[in-house]
């Protein structure tokens, strides 16, 4: 190579200088952009999985206080909505059914309940047929707990959450 050879190079290092510099704070940009991206992704992943599972627990201390105690009251039942409140929103109709279900058992249980202690207070007999009845939708109770997380199982995955038709 000549000295003029070696003058062109320079010459052309030069002005290509500032374009390369451009080029390579885009591809700086350009992957700072997809970590965002992925992070964010991760974040809406977590909270997604935050939110479903709140719902997974409420449901198994709903159902393990009526198939534990038979004295389930209005008030858990009420607790019990407010905490699954967003479920058709977060599930999809699977699970929403499934909370639904929980929901009618626990009716039943809390109204024989009131209704065998309205009958103890008046006359201290029971009436059999309510208390098989209460009896019953325990049983029915622990069937759903012991159901509850395979139903939840695809929702509760943080890698890849099944999705719902809401969503």
């Amino acid at each position: 190579m000549n000295d003029v050879d070696i003058a062109k190079l320079v010459e052309l290092t030069a002005q290509a200088g500032p374009a390369l510099l451009a080029v390579i704070v885009a591809l700086i940009a350009v992957r700072i952009t997809a970590q965002q991206a992925r992070t964010e992704e991760a974040r809406r992943r977590f909270e997604l999985f935050d939110r479903r599972y709140a719902i997974f627990e409420a449901t198994g201390t709903y159902l393990a206080l009526l198939t534990a105690r038979p004295s389930g009251s209005m008030k858990d039942s009420d607790q019990f909505v407010q905490a699954t409140r967003g479920a058709l929103f977060l599930f999809g109709t699977d699970i929403d059914s499934f909370i639904s279900e929980i929901f009618k058992v626990g009716a039943v249980i809390v109204d024989c309940t009131a209704r065998l202690n309205a009958q103890e207070r008046a006359d201290g007999t029971v009436d059999q047929r309510i208390y098989d009845r209460r009896e019953a939708a325990q049983y029915d109770a622990g069937k759903l707990f012991n159901e509850r997380v395979a139903r939840f199982a695809p929702y509760l995955s943080i890698e890849s959450p099944k999705r719902c038709c809401i969503l």
